[in-house]
Formats: C-alpha cells, sequence, structure tokens
C-alpha cells in the first residue's frame, strides 16, 4: 500500500459531504477548520480550508510542513511542501468517481453533538471499483460538512486494513481566501518519484 495515496484518498472522502442523505459530494458552503487525520499509527495534526469544489489542507509529516490542495472539478491535487518551493501534481479521479456513488451512505444512525455543532451518524460500508472496503461512521453536519469519520480501509486482494480517523474542530463558517487554493508561483514541479527521497518519506508498506 502507498503510504501517500492512502492519506490522499481519504482527505479527499473527509473533504466532501452529503448533498442529501444518499450521496457523497461537495459541501455547499466555506468553512476551516482544524483538522486532526490518524492513518494506521501515524497522526497529523493540521488545518482544512474549503470552498464549494475546492479544499486545502495543511499538516506536518515528520516534522515537514506539507499543503495538500483539491480541486473537485478538475479531480486534481497537489501536494506543496514549501520548505523545498517544491510539489508534485496527482489526479484522482477514481476517487471523485467514489465519492458519488449512492451506496457509500448505507444508513442513518441518529444524531450526534460534536465539538458544539449537531450531526447526524451515517454508517458507510462501500467496496470500490478496485475491490478495495471502506467501512466505518461518518458523522454530518446539517450543511454537509463532515465532523467525524471513523472506519477501515481494507485495499483490494486481501491486503491488511487500516485503521483510519479524522475530526474537525473550531469549524468556522464564512468565505475564504482564493488564492489558498492556488499554487504560489515561481514553485518547482517534481515527479511524484523525486518528492519521497527529498522527504524520506515511505512511499511503499
Amino acid at each position: 500500500m502507498r503510504f501517500f495515496p492512502l492519506l490522499a484518498f481519504f482527505l479527499a472522502l473527509f473533504a466532501s459531504s452529503a448533498a442529501d442523505a444518499r450521496m457523497l459530494g461537495d459541501p455547499g458552503v466555506a468553512f476551516s477548520a482544524d483538522r486532526s487525520v490518524t492513518v494506521g499509527d501515524r497522526t497529523f495534526a493540521g488545518k482544512l480550508y474549503a470552498v464549494p469544489g475546492r479544499q486545502r489542507h495543511e499538516l506536518a509529516v515528520d516534522g515537514i510542513p506539507q499543503v495538500i490542495i483539491l480541486h473537485a472539478g478538475e479531480a486534481r491535487g497537489w501536494l506543496l511542501v514549501p520548505g523545498i518551493n517544491s510539489y508534485v501534481e496527482f489526479g484522482f479521479a477514481p476517487v471523485e468517481a467514489e465519492l458519488s456513488d449512492e451506496s457509500l451512505l448505507s444508513a442513518r444512525l441518529g444524531e450526534e453533538t460534536i465539538d458544539g455543532r449537531r450531526t447526524t451518524k451515517y454508517r458507510v460500508e462501500h467496496v470500490t471499483r478496485n475491490g478495495a472496503l471502506v467501512d466505518g461512521y461518518v458523522w454530518l453536519t446539517r450543511e454537509g460538512i463532515p465532523m467525524r469519520l471513523d472506519g477501515m480501509y481494507t485495499p483490494a486482494h486481501g491486503g491488511k486494513a487500516t485503521p483510519v480517523r479524522m475530526e474537525l474542530s473550531n469549524l468556522r463558517l464564512g468565505p475564504q481566501e482564493t488564492t489558498l487554493f492556488s499554487l504560489p508561483p515561481n514553485m518547482m514541479k517534481l515527479p511524484m518519484s523525486g518528492l519521497g527521497p527529498l522527504l524520506g518519506l515511505r512511499t511503499e508498506g
């Protein structure tokens, strides 16, 4: 399993929301929040900024600040490493397709309050097009913002299941600066294969 694609998949999933009770889609409101995500035994604290169709995730991996920008309309994202003034570009068309699948939310399980926000809890049980299993729960506000996701990701062909948990706090609704969702000027584009060695990232597991 590649660590970064798994993290990027769940960031895209977490930044999405319910357009109605059946489908996951893009939030209809702009907001910012503090965000914590745990993939396996690794936890990343950071910030999330979102407007309809676009998200920005700020986090640190092994002490190195990184930014992930996602553009849903283009099914494209960028991983920025400001410390070395570089970025890599990646597509997530399969992820976008998964997020519009009606079977992703399978049951409504009642209401809970998370960080002062009323949410509806949903069961998530979904086999992706490549045979991986997403199994767990998501808590959505009335605006469709996911305050929490807690579940397991099991890769296709009998791979080891990875626990994933994400949660928002200090949610703030309101307009966001457009520059947050654009590449800064004069950054150097690298292939994904060239970024890992520079950061000491583990890409295979």
